[in-house]
């Protein structure tokens, strides 16, 4: 849904499903939380400096929207 370390311009909202917010490290992944829909995925990079921080992925079947910022 996310990846890490990309340039984003869009907002993503989880409509349905469950997904795990984490950061990939020089040596591990730290998953910083688990999100349950419905709930907006990506608005600090909105409002920043418009580089991912960090990666959302699915871990259950899930639908995502995104809309251009």
């Amino acid at each position: 849904m996310i990846k890490q370390g990309t340039f984003s311009t869009n907002v993503a909202y989880l409509r349905k499903g469950l997904a795990k917010v984490h950061i990939a490290g020089p040596y591990y992944e730290q998953i910083i939380r688990i999100v349950k829909a419905p709930c907006y995925l990506g608005l600090p990079v909105t409002f920043g400096d418009k580089i991912n921080q960090y990666s959302v992925t699915a871990i259950e079947d899930a639908e995502v929207c995104s809309g251009k910022v």
